[in-house]
């Protein structure tokens, strides 16, 4: 479940406002918000509640979960809560195709730094091969 693939598809199926994609591969979250500044609805394609999901500090007083045991609920996100889900926008490049790039290089594992900043739900992160 690639996230701007899911991200995509959201988009085309809702049309609403700000959508974001977040978590890990294991725990994708997928929030969905309304209006601005109004209601949001979040999904864990996990289906696990969200209670279960280790959370950073800053989300118990940025989001305020209707259903925090089920896997899919009504969120109110405050505008800082907002304002750290969708930024900052990281691109993590590696540039691994010997036949572009042929100096030798030292491994980036750039998945790893995508995971971390996932589950820290930092921002909105993109993966590049080159």
């Amino acid at each position: 479940m690639q996230p701007d693939l899911v991200l995509a598809a959201v988009r085309e199926s809702t049309g609403s406002g700000e959508v974001v994609v977040t978590g890990t591969l294991d725990r994708r979250l997928v929030l969905i918000e309304h209006e601005t500044g109004g209601a949001w609805t979040a999904a864990d394609l996990s289906g696990q509640p969200h209670n279960t999901r280790t959370w950073p500090d800053w989300v118990e007083k940025e989001m305020v979960f209707d259903n925090p045991h089920g896997w899919l609920s009504q969120v109110r996100i405050t505008s800082e809560g907002r304002f750290r889900l969708t930024r900052p926008r990281i691109l993590l490049a590696s540039l691994y195709h010997p036949e572009n790039f042929p100096l030798p290089r030292f491994p980036l594992a750039i998945s790893d730094l995508a995971r971390a900043a996932r589950a820290t739900l930092l921002g909105q992160v993109e993966l590049l091969d080159m």
